[in-house]
């Protein structure tokens, strides 16, 4: 990422999941944890370690669909939709629970209202732009 003319750069946490596009008996769970757009890359912490840390050069694919609510990353090949509130029966990772959460992305009521799930759509998609824009910022 090259540094903004104001000498910054863009940088934006937000607690996150990864999760399917359509819920059934067989999808898979989503995965939360922390998403982080910072120095020039792209990095998505969870209970179970780094599931990514990429350089913005080096994503093959990034997007927002749903008018903006999710994020859409490919990274080596692999997909990931991230949201930004916790969907109906996705645990709240450890990770998001130890504390670790004190700097993130404040959506309406907190990041305890995206743990705790109550937080919408409007919220996931203030998230979204944020970091819609904080690629955007790094690109130019």
């Amino acid at each position: 990422m090259e540094p903004r003319a104001d000498g910054g750069a863009a940088q934006v946490r937000a607690a996150a999941w990864d999760a399917p596009a359509y819920v059934g008996p067989f999808s898979r769970k989503p995965i939360g944890g922390i998403l982080t757009l910072a120095d020039g890359r792209l990095t998505f912490e969870t209970d179970d370690g780094t599931a990514f840390d990429a350089r913005l050069n080096d994503l093959d694919k990034v997007g927002f669909a749903q008018l903006d609510t999710v994020m859409k990353v490919q990274v080596d090949g692999r997909k990931y939709r991230f949201i930004f509130t916790r969907p109906s029966g996705a645990g709240t990772p450890a990770l998001l629970a130890a504390g670790n959460a004190g700097d993130l992305l404040g959506v309406a009521g907190g990041v305890g209202a995206a743990v705790a799930g109550t937080a919408g759509a409007i919220e996931s998609r203030k998230a979204a732009k944020r970091f819609k824009a904080a690629l955007a910022d790094a690109s130019s």
